[in-house]
């Protein structure tokens, strides 16, 4: 068997009612889970805000991951984080790759922070993963079971998109992989090399970061149920 961590990032959101889906539907893998929330629960765009009918703001709370046999977890604060892009990133991202709020350079960095905190356990306990999940809070699990983990070095896996570009919902790869996606989406974002990636950020720089990384991706039809917004609104996957 693979030996594999799952990596949840990003906005807590409706994880209350997602978990059940990630958590059974990954469990033949037996992962190791790491957490890397932020302290504001939703934070979502303010174009989804009046999709759905948002209805404000809220803190998470230390029971939000109670009865989680987590490995580790990290929580950072939202807006500190904003603040420090608005003041030391955002100057420099390539005017073609600037998004009114920044949020998905953001997510790359905590991708990027997520799978640190893994590098640093696997030194801690002498291991090392052969596959990492890296996936988000608000999504639904459909079953993972009949995916092949064989050749895992050479691809990505991920769930279709139906734009033909790369869905940034569910991620699994090995971690040299993922990391050297994530890094050549970052260096897109400060000098924009390729002239289609500010096309629908971050899912066509994703899909240019895997091409330019030579890595194949391997995209799967229905991993994912949906999205699970606020009030129980479900966003289909594209």
């Amino acid at each position: 068997m693979v030996k594999c961590a799952l990596l949840i990032n990003g906005n807590y959101r409706t994880f209350d009612r997602c978990k059940e889906s990630i958590l059974n539907e990954t469990k033949f893998l037996n992962p190791d889970i790491f957490l890397n929330p932020y302290d504001k629960r939703y934070c979502y765009h303010h174009c989804v805000q009046g999709s759905i009918g948002f209805h404000g703001e809220e803190n998470i709370r230390d029971d939000y991951f109670q009865g989680i046999d987590y490995s580790n977890i990290r929580v950072d604060s939202y807006d500190y984080f904003v603040e420090s892009f608005n003041k030391h990133v955002l100057p420099n991202i390539h005017p073609k790759m600037v998004l009114e709020n920044g949020s998905s350079f953001l997510q790359i960095y905590k991708w990027i922070q997520g799978i640190d905190m893994i590098s640093k356990y696997e030194e801690i306990n002498n291991l090392a993963y052969d596959i990492i999940i890296l996936t988000r809070f608000d999504v639904i699990f459909n079953s993972l079971q009949h995916l092949d983990f064989s050749n895992i070095s050479e691809k990505v896996i991920m769930n279709k998109c139906s734009m033909g570009y790369a869905n940034d919902q569910i991620l699994i790869s090995t971690k040299d992989n993922l990391l050297k996606i994530l890094n050549f989406m970052q260096y897109e974002f400060f000098n924009y090399t390729i002239p289609t990636s500010n096309d629908t950020i971050p899912h066509r720089v994703m899909k240019n970061s895997i091409d330019a990384c030579g890595i194949v991706h391997e995209e799967h039809s229905k991993l994912l149920k949906c999205i699970l917004r606020e009030n129980n609104v479900e966003c289909p996957v594209a």
